[in-house]
């Protein structure tokens, strides 16, 4: 177990606008400012207030990165904070993805902002749009700037707050704007395919983490790089196969040889060819076991080609034939409408069991038991065992125990 130790570790300079004046209005020309942009004069087209959708929370790395971002538009700008918002495809309420403002004494201003339904991504002509956010006595500009939609994401919005507003203050801010657009575009755009990247991640490493079949990625030099829950339940008996040195590998010495030379067969057809292709296949072999049946083993090559020692080049499925498949059938004989005395031969044969052996742990006559095949081969289509037992296995969900499947 020692040798297994590791396993759990292997699931997967400042411009701005100098002297830019921010005045504060005449109260009354605030209000009539802030009554104007009320009346949509400024374009805006945003979802009408309601309920907040929570906000995302971004890992630390992210979230330490994308404010300095934010700062810094805001300090080039010479505005007060800045907020980055995603608006959903379907027009619904926008998210606050992050917030700058809470550095700097302007805590909660991104979600009093997103209530008042003003932040509108559907700008077209300049690149940019502005609007009045009344706020309490203080009227304050909002530099809305919609980001390039990017395939798998929503629409990413910066929004600068400013202190007051003037016509000024406003012209200085779209000067540095509009000379940073493409550094400002180019990163968010990055941090979009970065971000929808990584949520297929996750959502991929999920699916594989809820199937009962094992997969391993092996890199270029042999290590262990990943390896689902199924698989590291299996390798972390020690019963079979186990962890050495960082290296999948077979407790019985003529297995783990039948692995290494596999592995390394695998691996070379996945490196890039230097004379002429590579012919692929995939080796089979079994792992034996001191407590219950061998493991099923499949190596495979990537569909790619690994480029460097680091990439992955190549996937182990690990089949553990000990599964308890009683489970499983059940959903499978939900499907074809077997009553649970049909279910319970279904689940003997399919475990190998004969007539007399099912009825014996039926409790039941094998004259019963023969009444209730027939029955089962007129529901499945089938009128063999064998047959019968080959449409259920070739049916089942192959899915984690955690969840249980349910028939609709």
């Amino acid at each position: 177990m020692a040798a297994n130790k590791g396993i759990h570790s292997m699931r997967w300079a400042r411009s701005g606008v100098q002297g830019a004046a921010k005045p504060e209005p005449p109260a009354a020309d605030a209000a009539a400012r802030a009554a104007q942009a009320g009346q949509g004069t400024s374009g805006l087209r945003g979802p009408a207030p309601g309920r907040l959708r929570p906000p995302i929370r971004l890992d630390a790395r992210s979230s330490e990165e994308l404010r300095l971002i934010l700062r810094e538009i805001a300090d080039a700008t010479a505005g007060r904070t800045a907020i980055l918002t995603m608006h959903p495809a379907d027009a619904g309420t926008p998210i606050l993805l992050d917030a700058e403002e809470a550095a700097e004494g302007a805590p909660g201003w991104g979600e009093e902002l997103l209530q008042t339904g003003k932040l509108d991504p559907q700008i077209d002509g300049a690149g940019y749009s502005w609007a009045i956010w009344q706020r309490d006595i203080d009227a304050h500009d909002i530099l809305m700037i919609p980001i390039d939609l990017v395939e798998g994401h929503g629409r990413l919005m910066v929004s600068v707050i400013f202190d007051g507003f003037s016509a000024e203050a406003r012209r200085a801010a779209e000067d540095v704007y509009l000379r940073r657009r493409p550094l400002i575009a180019g990163y968010f755009r990055l941090w979009q395919l970065e971000r929808a990247r990584r949520r297929r991640i996750v959502a991929l490493q999920a699916a594989i983490n809820l199937t009962e079949l094992g997969v391993v990625l092996i890199d270029g030099v042999g290590r262990l790089v990943f390896c689902n829950d199924a698989a590291a339940r299996l390798i972390e008996t020690g019963d079979g196969l186990g962890i050495r040195a960082g290296t999948l590998s077979a407790t019985n010495l003529s297995d783990d040889l039948r692995l290494q030379v596999a592995l390394g067969h695998i691996i070379g057809a996945s490196m890039p060819a230097i004379d002429g292709q590579v012919q692929r296949r995939a080796p089979v072999m079994s792992i034996g076991r001191s407590n219950g049946p061998p493991i099923i083993l499949t190596v495979l090559p990537t569909s790619e080609p690994a480029n460097e020692p680091s990439d992955v080049a190549a996937i182990l499925y690990l089949l553990d034939p000990a599964i308890d498949t009683d489970q499983m059938l059940k959903p499978v004989c939900k499907l074809f409408q077997l009553s649970p005395v049909e279910t319970k031969l279904v689940c003997q044969l399919s475990a190998g069991a004969t007539l007399a052996q099912a009825a014996e742990a039926m409790h039941v006559k094998e004259d019963t038991v023969r009444s209730c095949l027939k029955q089962v081969f007129a529901k499945t289509g089938t009128n063999r065992q064998v047959d019968l037992v080959r449409v259920m296995l070739s049916n089942l969900a192959r899915t984690t125990r955690s969840i249980p499947t349910e028939v609709i």
